[in-house]
């Protein structure tokens, strides 16, 4: 039978090489782990597929403008493509049908502004309405998009030159968000999207740009989406956004707003899905054969310098069903170009 002292050596023992123990599996298991994490870091699993949930898109349709001839120079910061990842986002954009309710809509938005004379039928979309006081005006509409513009022949008074009162840029932004607002037509995504402020004046029958607010007799606000999770949206134009109002100095009825462009489409945040797209370079091998889209050059420019790569949206003037991401390619010269990103796969060919 074992002493007490014997015991007690044992228990001492048993407790001290247990505690050993103990330790050593618990740095061991951290070990495992952090070397498991550390291979799962260096070996990433593949993320899921594109969902492609719409199945195949339309293709892009940009403006059917003329396109300068020019060669390409590559001198990004690394003097490479950039690696944009192989996917993005694509949301879907409802489009009305043709009902009665859209040109009952529309006659509704034409008494609001004051166009009270029977309509014009252009096209089965398209309607127009005239009116003549306080000055000739005329208000183009399309009953299905809900896009419209209008045009106020603010040359037939010259007074409409001598009133001062043109809004600065604070003032300025702040009357096209209520206009907006009073007729029901300021989404969100227009309220917090960028601005943009010109100062015009008049040279004979049109309008070009003034140095200052000083010299201007009228101020054009240009409205852009706002950005979708930090990744922006492009019009066809960069300069000109998919809402424009032109305001005079006149502050009466009828000759205070003088210009109006509106095309703006609904984006369903909830409806979305993510589509393989090209790589940057091959991107810029499309922009290099012609079949890019030049959003802004300066004039008699032939050789391009492009500087930086991004991914963006394009916001289309007409509707196109589905907002899709882009390349944007931006270079010296106020160069602006655009790329389709979505792989051709999922296309529909024209």
């Amino acid at each position: 039978m074992a002493s007490l002292t014997e015991t007690a050596y044992y228990a001492r023992n048993t407790i001290k090489f247990g505690a050993i123990g103990i330790v050593v599996f618990f740095v061991l298991r951290a070990g495992v782990s952090a070397g498991v994490a550390y291979w799962k870091k260096l070996h990433p699993p593949p993320p899921p597929p594109p969902t492609v949930s719409f199945g195949q898109l339309p293709a892009m349709v940009f403006p059917a403008l003329p396109q300068p001839t020019v060669t390409y120079t590559l001198e990004t910061v690394t003097g490479a493509t950039p690696d944009l990842g192989d996917r993005a986002s694509v949301y879907f954009m409802p489009v009305r049908t043709a009902s009665l309710l859209g040109l009952e809509r529309t006659a509704n938005l034409a008494s609001k502004l004051e166009f009270r004379q029977k309509y014009e039928q252009l096209s089965p979309t398209r309607y127009r309405w005239v009116k003549n006081d306080p000055l000739p005006a005329t208000l183009t509409a399309d009953i299905i998009s809900g896009s419209f513009t209008v045009e106020v022949a603010w040359n037939s008074d010259p007074a409409l030159l001598f009133a001062r009162d043109v809004p600065n840029e604070t003032l300025a932004l702040d009357e096209t968000k209520n206009w907006l607002q009073n007729l029901g037509l300021l989404a969100d995504d227009l309220q917090n999207g960028a601005s943009k402020i010109t100062y015009l004046r008049a040279d004979i029958n049109d309008l070009v740009k003034a140095v200052s607010l000083s010299e201007a007799d009228f101020v054009r606000v240009d409205l852009f989406r706002a950005p979708i999770d930090l990744v922006p949206v492009y019009p066809a134009n960069p300069d000109r956004g998919i809402v424009s109002i032109v305001f005079s100095g006149e502050n009466s009825a009828g000759k205070r707003v003088v210009d109006v462009n509106y095309n703006y489409f609904p984006v369903t945040m909830e409806q979305s899905a993510t589509y393989p797209i090209i790589t940057t370079q091959e991107a810029w091998a499309k922009l290099q054969s012609g079949q890019g889209y030049i959003a802004r050059l300066d004039v008699n420019v032939k050789n391009v310098v492009v500087r930086r790569i991004s991914l963006g949206y394009y916001d289309s003037a007409i509707p196109q069903h589905f907002l899709q991401p882009i390349f944007i390619f931006e270079g010296d010269n106020n160069f602006v170009g655009y790329v389709q990103a979505i792989n051709a796969k999922w296309i529909i060919e024209n």
